[in-house]
Order: structure tokens, then sequence, then C-alpha cells
């Protein structure tokens, strides 16, 4: 992205030009390759778009160290860790972008890109999935969330914090992903629904997705797991017409907890058949319900993966 404050901010640097002001690469790196790709805001990337990255990144990192992805911040978060789900392999992957543009005083764009090739061409992030880095922080795709819409220290890692950092001295992993999750498909199902719980909340929201024809709903429920009562019905009806739900907490570093046995408490509704998304936010387990109802609609294996 680059632009000016007067005319607006428009996607039309290609990665030669960033290269071109990347004066110097970091120490063992000797060569490196641009492809460029798409060139959009990342709020215009579709499922489709998605697959295709991923799927290109899979072939890629078959000839190459490492692997660099320029992005915008808006959705960085989801493309990320749905590229994640789909890569697989042990070569780095790692996404960066900057929260100010190129051309604007104390941009953070060239600082950004040169940590993030400084980490695909380090040794200890093999193995370690997609990651992003941004503001010298290292996290994994499946746990960065963007909590705030400007400052360079935007992103963040919930619950767990970060994977490492980069100082002066080199690229320092704090802890290691213990368990990676890759699933090898080529297919991944667009119509899934994000929603937020809130107190009076109807259940026509629900009947409506699953008559407009959504195979998936995740819901962002209220402290760790629980629903207004009026609603219950309708995820009843959900249910019974084989529509996946996945729960999730709308509390940004929280989890769901199967205690609250009352009529739309998280035990309650867990009961009857809906998939805990653990300790997943609601985008990240709609990005992942996307990537699994490609694979199958079956809910006791969808409810197997999320566990």
């Amino acid at each position: 992205m680059d632009g000016s404050e007067e005319e607006g901010v428009m996607p039309s640097l290609k990665g030669e030009d960033l290269l071109e002001h990347l004066t110097v690469f970091p120490p063992g790196v000797s060569e490196i390759d641009v492809r460029n790709w798409k060139a959009l805001p990342s709020g215009y990337m579709r499922v489709s778009d998605i697959l295709e990255l991923a799927l290109m990144i899979r072939e890629l990192s078959k000839s190459y160290d490492g692997i660099v992805v320029t992005h915008g911040t808006d959705a960085l978060e989801e493309t990320s860790y749905m590229v994640d789900l789909l890569y697989g392999g042990s070569a780095p992957v790692v996404f960066t972008g900057a929260m100010y543009p190129l051309s604007f005083p104390g941009s953070d764009a060239l600082r950004n890109l040169y940590n993030a090739i400084r980490v695909a061409s380090c040794f200890d992030a093999i193995g370690q999935g997609v990651l992003v880095v941004m503001n010298d922080e290292i996290h994994a795709a499946s746990e960065v969330v963007k909590l705030k819409s400007s400052g360079i220290d935007a992103f963040s890692s919930l619950p767990f914090g970060l994977l490492g950092n980069l100082t002066p001295k080199g690229v320092e992993f704090r802890r290691r992903l213990i368990r990676r999750e890759f699933y090898e498909t080529d297919k991944v199902e667009e119509r899934v629904a994000l929603i937020k719980a809130y107190f009076s909340m109807a259940p026509d929201i629900i009947d409506f997705l699953v008559s407009a024809g959504y195979k998936g709903i995740v819901i962002e429920a209220m402290g760790v797991g629980n629903l207004p009562p009026d609603v219950t019905p309708s995820i009843d009806r959900a249910l019974d017409k084989g529509v996946a739900i996945v729960l999730a907490s709308r509390c940004p570093a929280s989890d769901v907890v199967p205690i609250y046995g009352y009529k739309g408490g998280s035990l309650d509704i867990l009961s009857k058949g809906v998939i805990s998304g653990g300790k997943l936010n609601g985008l990240k387990a709609r990005v992942k319900l996307m990537v699994l109802l490609g694979i199958t609609h079956d809910l006791e294996e969808l409810r197997a993966r999320f566990s």
C-alpha cells in the first residue's frame, strides 16, 4: 500500500518496488525472488483467493528455504490462519504488512519486511507453520489477533503470548508450537457465517442463515459460551438440518467451558450437539470450520477435529 493522506492509500506497490527500498538484505540471505500475485486490499480477499495462495505456497515451498507474504493488515489474521491450515510444509512462511504506508513519515513497512525476511531465513522458524511478523514480534498465525486499528503495536497473540522477538542480536524464539494442524484439501466451504451474541438476542438470525443456505455458523457467545434462552430453539432447528454450529467466546482472551447448565448456558448448548471452538476466537473458528467443511459435513468428525 502507498499513497498520501490527501488522495488516499491504494495497493499500488509491486514486490520489486519494496526490494528497491530495502537497500540491504539480512545476514545470510543472498537471493530473493519476487512473485507478484494480486494487489488488492486485504478486505477484498475471497475464499478462492486464499485457497489459490495456499496452494501456490505449498508448491513454492518445495524450491525455497523460506517464503514472505506481504499482506494488508485488515484481514491478516484470517488469511494467515487459513493458509496455515492448508500449508503443512516445514519451510517458514511469514506474513507481514504495515500499519503505516511506505510514503508516510514513520512507516513501519520496510522494518517489518526486513524482519519477516530474517525470520523466514531463520533455522528456528523451520517447522513452525505460518508466522506473522509485525513490530519486532513473531506471532503464530493460529493465535495472532489485530486489536487496534492504528499504531505499530496493533497485533497481539492471545492468550498464550508471542512466539518470539527480533532484536539487534538476532531472531529469538521464546517458545515453539507443540501442535500444528494441516488439512490436505483443495476445497473450502464459503458459506460459513459469524455472529456475535448479545442480550435480548432473537432466534430469527440463525433461522435466516439456515434458510439462506449457510452450511456452518460460528457464534461468539457471552463469557464461556452462554447464549440468551430465546436463541436455543433456532439452534435445535439448525442442527436438525445438518448445519454445523461452533461456539466461541466473544471475550478477547477466553475459551469455551461447559459449566453453566441453565437454558442457553454453555453446558446446555454444547449438550445439544454444538461444537466447542475451544480457545479459538470467532474469526479463527470460522476459518477452521470453512476448511473442515471442505473435507466433511459429518458433525461428529467435525467435533473431533475441533477438540
